[in-house]
């Protein structure tokens, strides 16, 4: 077993280095078994006043709370760029950027290639890096690292969350995927790899610290493995296929969790119902099972403290009151159980009903009648208002016109509460919509030759009838289709379709098409593309004897074939500035062009080109900011095109500017880099470049 001082070490290590977005390793595969899994992360409790869940639960009741703070040596916080713990914890004012509920490692020595790091934690940061509300995000984390593994090798790892496969590049093995990086979405840590919780075997000596699953100082054997594989097994792929070990397997872990000893409380809501002289206030709230939560006394509506009702986690309070409530009162609920006391305080609404909501589409009449829990008279009376179109009289109804009501209306009360209908349709009917003709015709045809016309694109027809000036026109048994055959060559001649339907007769859908003599070879390359780059490009040509593709512009492309009408081929990704860190990249420049390909048919005849265009791809700027003291880049953004695709990052207007480095866009379309650079002295701006076409521009900040 290695120093317990050294493991407590690389675990205050990983706290301070972690990122908080996916960047996984070249040719990585997860060899999971779904179905094999017994056990997972299952919910999370009500938020903190951080903005943080109070816990989260694994599917073997265990609850571990946030770690917070630096006064608990087993489960504390290490001090960082925003938090000083010779300071009283504030969120956002000396708040940790990063925490954990837990943090699991293991460092496996592998004879000949260093240390293999492999981690699983389930962590508290920030989208954009500091803390700042409505940024609060919790993620799952499995990391795996070994930076001396030689490039193309392939790794096979069996940890407690799965098995990995991972082939290492010129950094060795280097891969990390979080799951849940969505701000405020804190569900989506529960469908990460980790969970349930990693705890000590409690057959194995020494006894986990009462309230603890361990002591991360000490290493020692875990369970809570879903697959019952409490280890790490390191294996390497052999020329042939097969797999050998390396090394002994690791049973030793370094984990970090604290038992939840609080259930915090969230207030569902707060209703009143009644007059000017009586009435009743209705709480409803949600915890943890077995709580014991109390609406807190009032002195504004001179209630006492009253303790709620509880079922499965659902906590209810009924409290009559005899004096008039002001708009907007709030209320305090408190969970008497939790140390230190969590409280949570909720607004008074009342309680709106819609009780009608009918629509003519006749008249074009939307009529809404609707009522409140607050029966105050006079000016007191709450006024309420439907969304989108306006106030409702004193008996709370009132008609709207419009020509197409909205599935759901809501309305409002000036006192604060809400509800929703759906409006109940009746009239007459809409008439049928007048048919609209067309179809698609090829724009040259050979004389003799049949050729498809195709009118199922039409609209509201039930007959078609089809007319040309030039040979014969007969009609498919598949309603929309006919045979055209031309007649005459070396003009032009017209097709007509004339659609019937319960709506009248169309307008006339005429086209003009190139009669030409037989035996020359006509061609149609298909229609322009728009694809993302780095998928498969399926072209669709039309010709009338042999072709040969070829490329006029764009990219260089290989296609599958060059004499198919419909070859295939993949949309290359596009150029990114490339590193060292901190070297330039004169004389490259962003280049996002369509590809450009020729149809021509052999023997002569005719050509057409067809353009494969990229998918138009929007990169919006984070924050970007480098500290001269540390040498520390943090560069964070979104993109529309969720691609998993790269972005590289480069100081400057442009992107022949000094390289930063780069980062994968996850799921969300997030993407962050944390690292180190060349010395940076002075700039104002960072380019980002994607493998997909973006590239914006956007501000950067430098402090010490």
């Amino acid at each position: 077993m290695k120093s317990t001082l050294i493991r407590r070490a690389l675990t205050v290590g990983a706290a301070l280095g972690l990122a908080a977005t996916a960047v996984a390793a070249a040719n990585a595969t997860v060899l999971d078994q779904v179905g094999q899994r017994q056990g997972s992360l299952v919910s999370f409790g009500p938020l903190m006043d951080n903005g943080f869940p109070t816990s989260y639960k694994d599917s073997h009741a265990v609850r571990l709370e946030a770690c917070i703070g630096a006064e608990d040596p087993l489960c504390g916080t290490p001090a960082g760029d925003t938090y000083d713990p010779e300071l009283p914890v504030s969120f956002p004012d000396n708040f940790p950027d990063e925490f954990f509920y837990q943090l699991a490692n293991a460092v496996v020595p592998v004879p000949g290639n260093g240390d293999l790091l492999v981690e699983s934690n389930i962590e508290g940061a920030f989208a954009a890096g500091a803390p700042a509300p409505g940024d609060q995000m919790v993620f799952a984390r499995i990391r795996i690292r070994d930076k001396n593994v030689p490039d193309g090798t392939t790794w096979r790892i069996t940890h407690p969350y799965g098995v990995d496969v991972l082939t290492a590049d010129d950094r060795g093995i280097n891969s990390t995927v979080d799951i849940g990086v969505a701000p405020g979405q804190f569900g989506g840590a529960l469908a990460g790899r980790v969970g349930p919780f990693l705890q000590w075997d409690p057959s194995v000596g020494p006894a986990a610290p009462a309230g603890y699953t361990g002591n991360p100082g000490v290493l020692h054997q875990v369970v809570g493995s879903p697959y019952d594989t409490n280890y790490v097994k390191v294996e390497q792929k052999n020329d042939d296929g097969s797999w050998s070990s390396l090394g002994q397997w690791d049973d030793q872990f370094s984990v970090q969790g604290r038992y939840a000893v609080n259930s915090g409380v969230d207030v569902d809501a707060a209703t009143f119902t009644g007059d000017d002289n009586r009435g009743f206030l209705d709480v409803y709230a949600s915890s943890d099972a077995g709580q014991s939560i109390v609406v807190s006394a009032n002195a504004t509506l001179g209630t006492p403290d009253t303790p709620m009702h509880e079922v499965d986690g659902r906590y209810y309070a009924r409290i009559a009151v005899d004096s008039k409530i002001p708009a907007r009162t709030q209320i305090e609920v408190v969970n008497t159980g939790d140390v230190p006391v969590a409280k949570k305080t909720f607004a008074i609404t009342d309680q709106v009903t819609v009780t009608a909501a009918t629509y003519d589409a006749d008249s074009g009449d939307l009529t809404v009648q609707a009522m409140s829990s607050d029966m105050e008279s006079g000016a007191d009376e709450p006024a309420l208002r439907v969304a989108g179109f306006g106030p409702l009289d004193d008996n709370g109804e009132a008609t709207f016109q419009t020509n197409a009501p909205p599935a759901v209306l809501k309305v409002t009360s000036s006192a604060g509460g809400s509800d929703t209908e759906s409006p109940i349709a009746s009239g007459a009917g809409f008439a049928a919509l007048v048919p609209v003709a067309q179809f698609v015709a090829p724009a040259t045809v050979q004389a003799g030759q049949p050729v498809l016309l195709d009118g199922r694109a039409s609209i509201g027809g039930r007959t078609y009838a089809w007319t040309t000036d030039n040979g014969t026109v007969v009609a498919d048994v598949v309603p929309g289709l006919a045979t055209w055959t031309p007649e005459t060559p070396g003009a032009a001649a017209s097709i007509t379709l004339t659609v019937t339907g319960r709506g009248g007769t169309s307008v006339p859908a005429r086209q003009d098409v190139q009669v030409i003599p037989a035996g020359l070879s006509t061609v149609n390359a298909g229609a322009d593309q728009v694809k993302t780059r780095g998928q498969v490009v399926k072209l669709a040509g039309v010709a009338s004897g042999p072709v040969r593709w070829s490329q006029i512009s764009g990219p260089a492309v290989t296609l599958s074939s060059t004499t198919s009408l419909t070859p295939s081929f993949t949309y290359p990704k596009m150029a990114r500035p490339v590193g060292p860190a901190g070297h330039g990249n004169n004389g490259y420049v962003v280049d996002n062009e369509p590809v450009v390909l020729q149809l021509s048919a052999v023997g002569g005849g005719f050509a057409d080109e067809v353009t494969i265009s990229p998918t138009p791809e929007t990169i919006t700027p984070g924050a970007a900011r480098y500290r001269t003291r540390t040498g520390v880049w943090r560069v964070t953004g979104t993109t529309d095109l969720k691609a998993g695709q790269t972005i590289a990052m480069v100081l400057g207007p442009n992107a022949s500017g000094k390289f930063i480095g780069q980062a994968t866009v996850d799921a969300a379309g997030a993407f962050s880099f944390k690292g180190g650079a060349q010395p940076v002295a002075a700039g104002a701006t960072v380019t980002y470049v994607s493998a997909t076409g973006g590239s914006v521009t956007g501000p950067l900040l430098i402090t010490r």
